[in-house]
């Protein structure tokens, strides 16, 4: 016992020495082993950025389109609200105006990158607040779909079935909108003309005109919305280095 004591007293310089090498040989390994890791979430990061940004852009010309469309509506709403106070003529627009908000839109939005982002990790390497303005832009798709999906089913239930039923003689060669000049350019028949008279008192079609302006602003708003979002987001994300 003596004798191990001795050899103690007289080593243990060396084997705290050992304890040290070997501490900082586990440290090292370690920190290296935690950096190669966080590189590699970098490095994947960095590829699934440049998706998000991808994303946001198709986002962005979709978003544009459809506020492009929102003002058409608008436009339509209005003249023909002002038609229905004879304020202006019924003219051979009119036929253009009631068809047209029978369309549906519907926004897609482009979320591969932002769910690679959120599942590998890779989104907490942002700062806090431009995390949060992709978390908020996402969001914020999930209200614009939410309100297409309320105008959309408001055109089928309501405002579709009443322009069926009354208005069919609408489409024809003298309709120039798109979908329905295409069908109606070889025909002979004489363009039916429309009953002014009927039209003007058909006050169920011209509060549907009103809730279709109503849609239509509140969709205009929130596309607007999403656009000035990703404008905001597209600077700070092409600049952002890990």
């Amino acid at each position: 016992m003596k004798r191990i004591v001795q050899t103690l007293s007289q080593k243990w310089p060396e084997y705290i020495l050992e304890i040290l090498v070997i501490t900082i040989g586990i440290l090292g390994a370690f920190m290296l082993n935690t950096w190669n890791e966080n590189r590699k979430l970098e490095n994947t990061a960095e590829v699934h950025k440049q998706v998000l940004i991808q994303d946001m852009k198709a986002d962005l010309v979709d978003l544009k389109e459809l506020n492009d469309q929102m003002d058409a509506n608008i436009n339509s709403c209005i003249r023909l609200f002002r038609q229905f106070k004879t304020l202006e003529p019924i003219d051979s627009n009119t036929s253009n105006y009631i068809v047209s908000l029978i369309l549906e839109y519907n926004f897609s939005p482009n979320k591969t990158g932002f769910n690679a982002l959120d599942n590998s990790g890779g989104l907490t390497l942002f700062e806090n607040e431009l995390q949060q303005k992709i978390r908020e832009y996402y969001s914020l798709t999930e209200k614009i779909i939410a309100r297409e999906n309320i105008s959309n089913n408001f055109i089928r239930d309501k405002y579709e079935p009443l322009i069926f039923d009354k208005y069919a003689y609408l489409w024809s060669q003298s309709n120039t909108f798109s979908f329905s000049s295409e069908q109606y350019k070889d025909d002979p028949r004489p363009a039916p003309e429309i009953d002014t008279k009927s039209l003007l008192s058909d006050r169920t079609l011209e509060t549907l005109i009103i809730a279709r302006q109503y849609q239509s602003d509140t969709q205009k708003s929130l596309y607007k919305e999403g656009i000035a979002s990703i404008n905001q987001m597209l600077e700070q994300l092409e600049q952002h280095r890990f």
